[in-house]
């Protein structure tokens, strides 16, 4: 199985057939954690640690590699990403359920830019019993409409022009296939644009860059 940083997309656990592992989440945290402070119900966040106190001990033991003992959810996380990244959601959701269960918080933020996952994490919550509250984040936003994130660094100054073209196909009233084929003129390669449970779920690459976004149904 495999896990992806985000909503972001890179695979879990641990270790993708990219090489994607633990080395390169912290080098992201070191990128993104600096940028702005986050407001979480109504009280300002201003640094983001990845020291968990007298947990912390049990995350120096605690095995994420080689797992034989999985979760797995068999409906929500085969389809959309799931569908073109087979494993993957097994991973999220083994990695995640181990460190909440290590951290114990009483509440956990996932952001909604991948609601699938967020679906998926609440899920498996209320599916064991744990005692968290998984609690979703609106996806932060550029003025021009792209959802933050930190894939869009690798994109070309030409491509982060072209990128907010994702949301703003996704927001406007054409159908499906006239949004499919308004993104490809533009230069997307779609994965997949389709509507679940009144949300529209959009995955493309954009210069081999694969973004992600989603919005509610008007």
């Amino acid at each position: 199985p495999t896990y992806q940083d985000d909503g972001d997309d890179k695979s879990t656990p641990v270790r993708d057939e990219s090489g994607f592992s633990f080395d390169d989440a912290e080098s992201e945290l070191e990128h993104d954690a600096p940028k702005t402070p986050v407001i979480v119900d109504d009280a300002a966040v201003d640094e983001v640690s990845d020291n968990v106190g007298e947990p912390e001990k049990a995350l120096e033991t605690a095995s994420f590699d080689d797992i034989s003992d999985k979760v797995s959810e068999n409906d929500l996380s085969r389809i959309l990403c799931g569908a073109s990244r087979p494993g993957h959601f097994d991973g999220v959701l083994t990695v995640v359920m181990k460190l909440l269960n290590i951290i114990r918080p009483e509440n956990a933020y996932f952001g909604e830019k991948d609601f699938q996952q967020y679906k998926l994490l609440d899920g498996m919550v209320k599916a064991f019993f744990m005692n968290v509250n998984i609690i979703p984040c609106p996806i932060v936003r550029e003025e021009n409409g792209l959802a933050i994130s930190s894939r869009n660094r690798k994109l070309s100054e030409t491509g982060l022009k072209t990128a907010p073209k994702l949301h703003e196909v996704l927001t406007d009233k054409s159908s499906l296939e006239e949004k499919k084929a308004e993104l490809e003129k533009a230069g997307f390669k779609i994965d997949y644009l389709t509507e679940q449970d009144g949300r529209l779920y959009a995955a493309v690459f954009l210069e081999d860059v694969r973004l992600i976004d989603n919005v509610r149904c008007e």
